[in-house]
């Protein structure tokens, strides 16, 4: 978690060059950065090998504004250009722009930091902040995310899919996401706040997890966790790494079928069908923030996803 804080008088709007060596975990830089953990505010941008993800953190509430692809490799060093005007923020590597997105609610200006997340091998050089010209921070081309919240689907038809993090005991293979050990497919997006989810789940003799109104890092992540097993079902909320146990029912799902999964988050309403029986419905009276999904197995194997879609939900 190692991270160097440069404490100055930088401009709002600013262009950032520097070099980066990629190493083995997260490269992280912050920017505008203002208060004290765990309680900051600030923009992160994280380096995976595979995704570049730009979080926004107001008083230690994080959601991800904008993810694209980047491939990384450990070790290699790698020209880094970070763009701020007012509320456009745009990042290029090695000449090629790599994600640009407005925030209609910029964050005040702050510090800088840089480091790394549970990593190693990570090193930062030859550092320039210059003031930016109004209107240069975005690279044309590079939009918000991967898809609109009007529609985001997944259907798995590649090894890689755009957006997703494949953690470790996650692969893509035979069309679907398959998961094993403690693996989890983490989709990176702009997800309505209220949402209908739709999927195909195949049950493996333990339990299956599906993640959702994810902020924050582990182990002071706050979400959501949906529990699936053979022989019922839970909900569990995580706030700030404190777990507690929404609601649990036994209703039988069969280990190694195929199953239609509908998941629907209204405020703090959360309503479970599955093959289209309604299962659970519970209400949190303090609603977690809005966030990201992910989708896996809690150790064990046989676990899998596939046609994975998120829409809007209208409120009651």
């Amino acid at each position: 978690m190692g991270h160097g804080f440069w404490i100055a008088a930088f401009p709002a709007d600013f262009r950032m060059t520097l070099r980066y060596r990629h190493g083995t975990g997260i490269g992280h830089i912050a920017f505008r950065g203002t208060g004290e953990l765990p309680k900051d505010t600030d923009y992160r941008l994280r380096l995976d090998g595979a995704t570049a993800v730009l979080a926004r953190a107001l008083q230690g509430q994080e959601g991800v504004i904008a993810a694209q692809p980047l491939a990384l490799t450990s070790g290699s060093w790698h020209d880094v250009v970070i763009e701020m005007t007012a509320g456009q923020i745009g990042l290029t590597v090695d000449g090629k722009a790599i994600l640009g997105v407005t925030d209609p609610q910029p964050l005040p200006n702050g510090i800088m930091g840089f480091g790394t997340i549970n990593g190693q091998g990570f090193a930062f050089d030859d550092i320039a902040v210059s003031p930016a010209a109004a209107g240069t921070a975005a690279p044309s081309g590079t939009g918000p995310t991967v898809t609109p919240t009007s529609g985001l689907t997944e259907a798995f038809n590649t090894a890689a899919p755009a957006g997703w993090i494949l953690l470790p005991g996650a692969v893509v293979e035979a069309g679907a996401l398959t998961c094993s050990g403690l693996g989890h497919g983490v989709w990176i997006a702009s997800f309505p706040a209220d949402f209908t989810l739709s999927l195909r789940y195949r049950q493996g003799p333990g339990l299956g997890q599906i993640i959702f109104r994810y902020t924050g890092e582990l182990p002071k992540d706050t979400d959501y966790r949906l529990q699936l097993h053979e022989l019922g079902v839970q909900i569990i909320r995580v706030a700030g790494g404190q777990e507690s146990t929404l609601i649990q029912q036994r209703s039988p799902i069969t280990q190694g079928g195929w199953h239609d999964v509908v998941l629907q988050v209204i405020g703090g309403q959360i309503t479970l069908t599955i093959d289209a029986k309604k299962v659970l419905s519970v209400t949190d009276p303090q609603p977690l923030p809005n966030g990201i999904m992910g989708f896996g197995a809690v150790n064990t194997t046989g676990i899998a996803f596939d046609d994975i879609a998120v829409s809007p939900a209208a409120g009651p």
